[in-house]
């Protein structure tokens, strides 16, 4: 008795060890999960502020109700580590995707800020690959805000058909998130892709579809305000008059003028193309002051010295223009290899990203290496499997059809032969027309039942209650569903049997019966009202006459599971109570 209670001791502090282990994880993987959560919002919140990253690293304080100890404190995680936390399969099982979605976005605004753009597309493509689509919960927002991020990157790298696509999602995303203004957004900005292939007119069609959208929804200002862009295009085309209609309403709608006429700040580039309207329409004066106007701002400088410099050219005024063209070149020389900086950064990403997707290539083949076989016999024995299962489904189908069409037609003609009969019993010379005709679909049916015949061999069923009840198998089961006796050799001694449930083989070769003999019985509760197996095992004995007694001892179980099942099976069947309507199952030979 002692040795019994130091055991259970024993196993009462082991069990207990584990739960307090088990605990300890969960306390410690609930704490990891919030600070992963609280990294990413920290990153999602900053790029929402228009702070740029520096590194991949986010530092945020942490209230937490686990550790009353310790119930807040400065933390500092890498977006990197996030990502991998929410990518890990076994984290899989409670992390949704939305929180790979949005941790892939934040880690893919540090790659952008870090000007790798490259391995920053290639995280944003990671974290729309990890968004649920399907789902009603789908973080839509997000979503197009990454498409939205992926579009600028392509806008700067000179990708304009990828800017197209990437616009397109974004718009179809924001349309699915509600956000209907940045939907509109969205469409808009196709402008600058639209301008980079040089196709003028699908920016005349979408800045009006634009415009429109804005103004069904009542946004005169945003209405007046896409325009820019169409005037620069009539300008350089020379197409005045339509210019002129699309500034007036820029300037008197937009909103974006004061009383002075300055426009709002950012906007400035609007001064160079209404000069080149000016200009072209031989106001040089007027030309003049907007391109004057426009030295006063440094990202535009390039723009104003190139209208001085025709400006003077239109004038003929040589020292002005020598003047200016001097000032246009060296502010050109300075852009030119401002791009050129960009370029050999753009490049110097793009060398990195190759050098890092190498080795990412490299182990990735080194670990496919490993499976490769077994990957290959699986793959084998899935496809055998398959092919075995098609094949004996299909037989099983063509079997199904054919014997259930053989019946139809069986049934047919026994109708068409008591229509027959009446017609002969009833003759008017009016029927002898629709006598042939049945006659003449008789031996049609004949003829149709002779091919399923043969196609339908030892499986064609007989339509034979009474040769069912009378078989080997049905025999056999009453026979062990109930205590018998015999004697043994003839002698006086008499050995009793018990009675015993009937095994598999048995209850296989009463199915093999009762589908050979009333196939549309078997087929109608395994296959039209897809019974549960106890429930049609039931019905075929309830059918065939064993009481509940025997069904119980046959199937193994009690009388009240075979009365609830049988219930429950003539519910399904005929949607009613009454189980005397299992009789109309097998007709009376």
């Amino acid at each position: 008795m002692q040795i019994l209670r130091k055991d259970i001791r024993i196993i009462a502090i082991v069990v207990a060890g584990i739960v307090a282990i088990a605990g300890i994880v969960t306390l410690c993987e609930v704490r990891r999960a919030q600070r992963m959560r609280a990294a990413v919002e920290q990153a999602l919140e900053q790029n929402r502020s228009g702070v740029p990253f520096t590194s991949d690293t986010v530092s945020f304080t942490l209230h937490s109700s686990f550790f009353t100890f310790h119930s807040s404190s400065a933390q500092r995680v890498s977006l990197r580590r996030a990502v991998a936390y929410y990518d890990h399969p076994f984290r899989r099982l409670w992390t949704s995707p939305n929180d790979r979605l949005r941790a892939g976005y934040a880690l893919g605004c540090v790659y952008r800020d870090l000007h790798e753009a490259p391995i920053a597309l290639l995280t944003w493509e990671d974290a729309i690959a990890a968004a649920d689509t399907t789902s009603a919960d789908c973080d839509y927002a997000t979503l197009y805000r990454v498409y939205g991020q992926m579009a600028e990157v392509y806008f700067r790298q000179y990708m304009p058909e990828k800017e197209l696509e990437a616009e397109q999602q974004f718009c179809h995303f924001a349309l699915l998130a509600g956000d209907t203004l940045n939907y509109i957004r969205g469409q808009l900005l196709r402008n600058d892709a639209y301008l980079a292939l040089g196709d003028t007119a699908a920016v005349f069609d979408n800045i009006e579809h634009v415009r429109q959208l804005y103004l069904k929804r009542g946004l005169t200002q945003e209405a007046a305000q896409v325009y820019p862009s169409a005037i620069h295009i009539a300008v350089d085309r020379g197409e005045y008059e339509k210019a002129d209609s699309m500034m007036q309403i820029f300037e008197k709608e937009s909103g974006l003028f004061d009383e002075n006429g300055n426009i709002a700040p950012t906007r400035e580039i609007y001064y160079y193309h209404k000069g080149a309207y000016f200009l072209g329409t031989h106001l040089l004066d007027s030309a003049e002051v907007l391109f004057r106007r426009l030295l006063k701002y440094e990202p535009n400088l390039l723009d104003a010295y190139r209208g001085l410099v025709l400006l003077y050219q239109h004038k003929g005024n040589k020292d002005s223009l020598r003047k200016h063209t001097v000032l246009y070149e060296e502010k050109l020389a300075d852009y030119l290899e401002d791009t050129q900086t960009n370029a050999i950064v753009h490049a110097q990403g793009m060398y990195d990203y190759n050098r890092q997707q190498m080795i990412a290539e490299k182990r990735k083949e080194e670990a496919t290496r490993r499976g490769r076989i077994i990957l290959f016999l699986l793959f084998l024995g899935g496809v055998s499997y398959w092919y075995v299962w098609r094949i004996t489904k299909k037989r099983e189908i063509e079997l199904h059809n054919t014997t259930h069409s053989y019946l139809q037609a069986l049934q047919e003609i026994e109708r068409l032969n008591q229509d027959i009969s009446f017609l002969t019993s009833h003759a008017k010379e009016e029927s002898k027309v629709l006598l042939q005709e049945k006659e003449e679909r008789i031996d049609q049916l004949e003829d149709l039942i002779e091919r399923y015949k043969e196609k339908l061999g030892q499986a064609l069923p007989s339509n034979d209650n009474e040769a069912l009840m009378k078989s080997g198998i049905v025999q056999l089961l009453r026979d062990i569903s109930h205590l018998r006796s015999y004697k043994e050799n003839g002698t006086s001694i008499i050995k009793v049997i018990d009675s015993r449930a009937c095994e598999n083989e048995e209850w296989q070769a009463l199915i093999d019966a009762i589908k050979r003999y009333h196939y549309s019985f078997y087929y109608l509760i395994t296959t039209e009202k897809k019974l549960p197996k106890l429930q049609y095992k039931i019905c075929v004995l309830s059918r065939l006459g064993f009481t509940t007694n025997e069904i119980a001892t046959l199937l193994g179980t009690s009388e009240q599971n075979v009365s609830n099942a049988r219930r429950r099976a003539v519910k399904r069947l005929f949607d009613s109570n009454d189980t005397a309507l299992l009789e109309s199952l097998l007709p009376k030979s």
